[in-house]
Formats: C-alpha cells, structure tokens, sequence
C-alpha cells in the first residue's frame, strides 16, 4: 500500500467495501490481489496504438466471411512487414507502461473479486476448490501485462448456456468444451510471434488468430471466468530446437495439473518428441529469489523473473547436478548451462558456485549441456559438452582428437515422430500403369508398404509398354507425394531415362486450375500432392506413347532433412569451438567421412539450402540426436 503513491486511496477503498460489508473471504481475496500487485504493468501509448491497423484490417476480413487463417496467411504477412517497415519493429521499450499498483481503479478490481466469488459460490467444480488454489488460479484479474479489461463478465455470459447444461463436479468436461469451441474459431498464426504485446480478451476475439501466448493466455481468461482452475506453464527455450511453448494446465478433482495445448482440439499436450531443460508455472505471487540479492541482481534480465515456480519434475525425470569449474569465476559471477539451439549456445538456468563447482537443481535429463559464465552481457562457453543421461549421469563428450574414426552420416536433423507419421501418409499407395485413360487395364508395379524415409528408388520387373503411369491411392489414405518419376529404357543406349508426360487424373474431373497435380512432377521437393477432393484419388502422367517403365522414384512429404544429391555439406566437430571437417557435395543418399576425432559431439550443415540442423553424437554406426 504504501508503494501505491497516489493510488493508494482507490486500493483503500476496496479494503473498505469488504471490510463494511463484513465479508471476511473477499477481503482476504482482496488482500491477496493488493498484496501482489507490485511489479504487475500492461503497456500502452503511441506506439502500441501504431499497429492497431493490423487488427482493423483481420476484423474486416473475419466479417466479409472469408477463411482468414487458411487463405490470407501471406497476403497478412506482407502487410504486416509493411506495417513495421513504415513504423518500426514494436518496440517493448519505447512504450509507455502503466503500473497496476499506480493506475488500478477501485471499481475494476473490485468488479473482478465479485464476479471471481460468483463463479466460486455458484458453480460445483469452483465450490470444492480450496482457498488457496482459488486465489492462484481463478481470482487473478490478469495473466500477462494485457491492458486491464473486466473479461470475467463477457466471457461468462458467453459461455452460460453450455455453462448450465453441466451439474456435475467435472472440471475436465467443461475445459476440454470450452478449448475445443476455441480450436474451431480461434487460430495460431506465425506473424504474430513478432507482435510483443499481450492481448487481451476482447482483442483476441477480435482477430481470432495469435501466437501460442496469445491463445494460452486467453484460454487461461475463458476458463476462470468459469470457475475453472487454469494455469500457464511454459517453456522459455526447448533443449533440442530454436525456440520455446507455453500452454495451459487444469487443475483437477485429485489435486494433479493436467496439462494442453490451447485451441487445439483434442485436448492433449504431447511432449514426446521434445528435449525438456526446464519448465516453468506463471504465479500471481511473487516468488522469492533463491539467491542473494547481490547475486541475483548480477543475473541477465529475462532470469530476473519473480513470478514464476519450477515445474521441470512434473514433466520429466530431473536431477541435482554438481559441475567441477575448470575455468575460474568470481564467486558472486553467474554460471550457466546451456543447450545449443540449432545456432548457438543458451543459457537454460543459473547455478550456485560453492568452491570449485556449481551446482544446478531440478535439471531435465537425456540433454547436452555446456556451462556458461555470464559477464557484461555476453555468455561465454567454459566448458566441453557433456551429456546429462536419464539415469543423472554426465557423460564427457570432449572430442578425442587422438582417436580417429570413419562416419557415415544420412541426415542432418532427427527424424521426429510426427514427420515420420506425415511420410507414412503414402503407405499404401499403388504405382501403377495401363494403355487406356481410365486405368481400367491397369497394372501394378508395386505399393508403398512401409514408410519412405528419404527419396526411394524401386526397380520394375516388367517388360510389358505403358503410355499411363499413375499413383493411385487407396480408401481412407492421403497420398502425400512430394516427387514422382517414372523411369524408361533408351533402346539405343541401354541407360535408363527419366520420362516427360502430360499431367493427368480423374478423366471426369477439371484439373487444369488444380496445382497440386502438378507437384509430384515439379522437382520440389518442398510441394506435395494431397488427395483430391471430389475426385478419383489419383496423378499421374500420360507419356505420349507406350514406354517400358524400368524404375520408379519417389519421396512423400517430408523435411527434406536427409542428405540430397547436389547438395553440398559441411561437418563440424565441437573443440572448444566448431572445428570443419571440410565440405563434400553429395553423390548419393549419404556422407562418408574419414578420419574424425572420436567421442565428441557433432553438427552438419547444408551449404545449398534449408536452416534445420542439430547437433549429435555417434557410435555404433549411428547418429544419435541431441
């Protein structure tokens, strides 16, 4: 109170209102929103008022009915970078801020403790919520630094017919309603991952599309406005890619967090394929810091966070790790460990040096670490990689320059599970050819019985000529085929030849305005053909003439993350920096590389094209991802 300057009067009042009504829960609710409203701000001024045009112009969209997120995805993009080409980049730090303590009204706040305690008093899955977990996960009036809006009030009314048709003490049911009617309306769109500022409720509404923030925090907002206890968990930075998530977590009946990804049907959250360093719970209390003072001062600024608790354990096993400090650092000098985000090394957490060590606490396992010192503004690496096992033990991956070994390597970024499923959609499918345009003379050469997981070549044992060639796919598959080509016998010469035809499908359907057909014969591997609507499930070719067909090659959809002829490639061991292990250009489907320091951990780069690569290590024969 005493830090609200003039303000200090409006939060009185609300102590007041509670304290003559007598009502001993809502003051104390009140206490708790007051008592934790220092370091609370949303942004606002000029030049946050710059880019509001984008929102204007999503509005109008939206309302002429068309289909914003599937049809305007690029014509948005390109008047978007128009937008911050005449206005700027947004930037966070030339806006105005406003802090809750110095600004909030007693009206708004106490508008938000009523309606918070009508959904607690009324509702069955809000009533048998403790006190405790009502306050941290229903009462708050914010999520982020949105601008303060009373969203309880809309967005219960929204939600009050469905809102009545469940009696039952079933948290779960009502979430998973509530986010599967957002995944139907709401929608994640790539743009707005550089627009910095918080939306609040109504402003969300309102363009129906954000980054994964924006979706959590409004999820967060729709699900306590009724009486549903939901929190924001997030990930700053993955161990095993460039970037980090947040989504949203429910707590049940039997006190246990159950986490999802917002507007997203289906209702899960799978992390199966991810490297977990750490996981954190956005908190409307504030968190002490578990350092000295003069210590955490010295941390960076984004480690500089009070609302926030770790959460790492309740998603993967984690571990208390201690760090021998071969390099010196001063005592009260920050030291990190770092994962490599596909670019670089970045800092996950801090630890605490005692001695000649530092130790971490609560650290996800099966990731490569590297320590870091923190001096200035710059991170700088003091260590060699090492693996943090999921059994908690380190493993040393300093490269053994002494101990030289030959590698094969096929690709240069993990093959994840969800790409494998993508490729796997041609299983199934049936190459075919036949004299008559209909294929109702068809033979098949071969089907796709397992999935492709680079550009496949499959030899054809038949002498028989075919001026149709095609790929047909079956009931129920999707056929996504990035490349198909078919392969004939020069009669002169005896080489194989690649064959050109006219691209054909369905004989009764109008393909002439379709691209997807012409995809699998484009030479771009980053197009696809998907199953027609509409139409018989099938492309193909009419060469012109009968042909022998000798051979056929093929790659479904896909990364592209394997190794492509061509292109040219560049292997890096790590020793106290990248070292080159020089660069190949490929003449087949892998890298053949000699003479490599043994034990250590590696990295290849395209030099041709594409952005994803990922660091590994190798043994057995076999790259191993990290």
């Amino acid at each position: 109170m005493e830090k609200s300057g003039n303000n200090k009067e409006e939060l009185e009042k609300i102590l007041h209102y509670y304290k003559d009504a007598e009502d001993k829960e809502k003051l104390k609710a009140a206490k708790f929103l007051i008592g934790n409203m220092e370091g609370k701000y949303w942004f606002g001024g000029e030049e946050k008022e710059k880019y509001k045009p984008l929102f204007d112009t999503i509005q109008h969209l939206w309302e002429a009915g068309k289909h914003v997120n599937f049809d305007y995805k690029k014509s948005l993009g390109k008047y978007w970078d128009s937008l911050k080409q005449a206005m700027g980049n947004p930037r966070i730090e030339y806006t105005q801020v406003f802090f809750d303590l110095h600004n909030l009204d007693a009206d708004f706040v106490i508008d938000h403790i009523d309606q918070a305690f009508i959904a607690r008093e009324t509702l069955p899955w809000c009533q048998n919520l403790s006190f405790e977990d009502f306050c941290d996960y229903v009462l708050p009036y914010r999520i982020g630094t949105e601008v303060p809006e009373n969203w309880r009030i809309s967005l219960w009314d929204k939600w009050q017919t469905l809102r009545d048709t469940i009696t039952e003490p079933n948290r779960m049911k009502l979430a998973k309603i509530i986010n599967d009617h957002n995944a139907y309306k709401m929608h994640h769109m790539g743009l707005f991952w550089s627009y910095p500022f918080d939306m609040t409720a109504s402003e969300f509404e309102r363009v129906r599309l954000g980054s994964c923030k924006h979706s959590v925090f409004y999820t967060a907002m729709a699900m306590r406005a009724n009486g549903l206890p939901v929190g924001v968990d997030f990930v700053p930075q993955w161990a095993g890619s460039n970037a980090g998530h947040e989504w949203n977590v429910l707590l049940l009946e039997d006190d246990t967090f159950y986490p999802f990804d917002a507007v997203n049907k289906g209702f899960a959250l799978d992390l199966s394929f991810r490297k977990v360093a750490k996981v954190f719970r956005k908190t409307f209390i504030y968190q002490t810091p578990g350092l000295s003072w003069q210590k955490w001062q010295k941390l960076p600024p984004e480690f500089q966070d009070f609302y926030r608790i770790d959460v790492t354990h309740d998603y993967v096993r984690t571990f208390d790790v201690d760090i021998p400090l071969i390099t010196s650092v001063d005592i009260d000098q920050p030291v990190f460990l770092a994962t490599y985000n596909n670019q670089d090394w970045v800092p996950q957490y801090w630890g605490e040096v005692k001695g000649k060590k530092v130790f971490f606490r609560n650290m996800g396992g099966g990731i490569v670490y590297i320590l870091q010192r923190y001096n200035n503004g710059l991170y700088e690496q003091i260590s060699e990689p090492f693996l943090l096992d999921t059994l908690g033990n380190i493993v040393d991956l300093e490269a053994n320059t002494q101990d030289l070994k030959d590698m094969k390597i096929t690709r240069k970024y993990p093959l994840t599970s969800y790409m494998k499923g993508i490729m796997g959609f041609v299983i199934g499918n049936r190459i075919q050819g036949a004299n008559k345009r209909n294929f109702s003379d068809s033979t098949t050469f071969f089907s796709i019985n397992k999935t492709p997981e680079k550009i496949e070549t499959k030899y054809v044992d038949d002498k028989s000529h075919y001026r149709y060639v095609r790929m047909w796919i079956p009931e129920g598959g999707r056929g996504d085929m990035s490349e198909l080509e078919f392969y004939g016998m020069d009669e002169q010469t005896g080489d194989t030849v690649k064959l050109e035809g006219k691209v054909i499908g369905d004989p009764n359907g109008d393909i002439s305005g379709n691209r997807f057909f012409s995809y699998p014969f484009d030479g771009d591997l980053l197009t696809y053909f998907m199953r027609p609507r509409k139409m018989e499930p099938w492309v193909g070719l009419d060469l012109g003439s009968p042909q022998r067909i000798v051979k056929v090659r093929y790659c479904p959809r896909s990364d592209t993350n394997f190794i492509e002829v061509g292109d040219t490639y560049e292997l890096f061991y790590w020793k106290e920096k990248w070292v080159s292990m020089g660069q190949i250009t490929a003449s087949q489907q892998e890298l053949y590389y000699e003479q490599v320091p043994s034990q250590g951990l590696y990295i290849l780069r395209n030099l041709t094209k594409g952005k994803e690569e990922r660091i590994f290590t190798y043994a057995m024969g076999e790259q191993l991802w990290w």
